[in-house]
């Protein structure tokens, strides 16, 4: 049978990396998982839902006997195993290329659009 530190445990290991690897907000798992949205695929929401689950049940003595320790593991082995996966810079580097590339593309097209007015008015 699991302790109540045991599901907790798990629970504060699953947001302490979330919050590293997304920079993410909030102290409860439930909270960080809702922030984190479209950034985590459906799976690994599901094996957050389980741990949730569980923390809400370890509260309860009598409930606490109805969670699978062997789940609990697996929820939170394969929400660990998908975060080590991910590599923040490289995540850094791809919001900022995607920055420059949407700012140089705004940029090319002002100046299209210039070069088209000056046509336009015939000083080209």
């Amino acid at each position: 049978m699991l302790s109540e530190d045991d599901i907790h445990g798990a629970s504060a290991r699953v947001v302490a990396k979330l919050k590293a690897t997304y920079v993410l907000p909030g102290r409860t798992l439930a909270k960080v998982v809702r922030r984190a949205g479209r950034l985590l695929p459906s799976s690994v929401k599901k094996s957050c839902q389980t741990i949730i689950e569980a923390e809400k049940l370890a509260f309860h003595p009598k409930l606490r006997v109805a969670i699978d320790p062997a789940e609990l593991s697996r929820a939170e082995k394969h929400v660990l195993e998908h975060l080590a996966t991910i590599d923040v810079a490289d995540r850094r580097k791809g919001q900022v290329l995607g920055i420059l590339g949407a700012i140089a593309f705004n940029l090319i097209l002002v100046v299209a659009a210039f070069i088209a007015w000056l046509t336009w008015r015939g000083y080209l």
